[in-house]
């Protein structure tokens, strides 16, 4: 007795496997049960053939998705062989900079009393007070990437 709630699936083909007279494995595809059948009538009527199966083809339900792949094309791409030297001097020390932006002030100090006497600054403004990276690249010191 069959479940008559179970869903039926629709055979698109059917296909037969059966062992040619040279011992090689062979499969035929065919529209129909019907046609499979009278296939493998024919095989084992006028072949010989003695292991001739019927197997139903269903369609098995996909979801195909695409991918991005990146590849470099070796032939155009170049890498770098060698790498810009270290500079020659390290870089000063903390206490270099300081000392510097602090001979800096002074030089700074004494020029504007030089000029004359400065105007009156109101109280709780920052006066112009030396950057401690200009000081350096002032001076001849390189801080490499990141002097602007």
């Amino acid at each position: 007795m069959s479940d008559s709630s179970a869903p039926t699936e629709h055979v698109d083909e059917h296909v037969v496997f059966f062992t040619t007279a040279l011992g090689d494995p062979a499969a035929e595809r065919y529209p129909t049960l019907q046609s499979a059948i009278s296939r493998v009538e024919s095989l084992c009527n006028e072949d010989h053939v003695e292991d001739a199966k019927v197997y139903a083809l269903l369609p098995v339900p996909l979801q195909v998705t695409s991918f991005v792949r990146v590849e470099v094309d070796a032939s155009a791409y170049r890498p770098a062989t060698s790498f810009p030297a270290a500079p020659s001097t390290p870089p000063p020390s903390a206490t270099e900079v300081a000392t510097d932006a602090a001979s800096d002030a002074q030089a700074h100090q004494s020029a504007e009393a030089d000029a004359g006497s400065p105007e009156p600054v109101p109280s709780g403004t920052v006066t112009d007070v030396p950057d401690a990276v200009d000081s350096a690249s002032s001076h001849g010191r390189n801080l490499g990437f990141f002097v602007h």
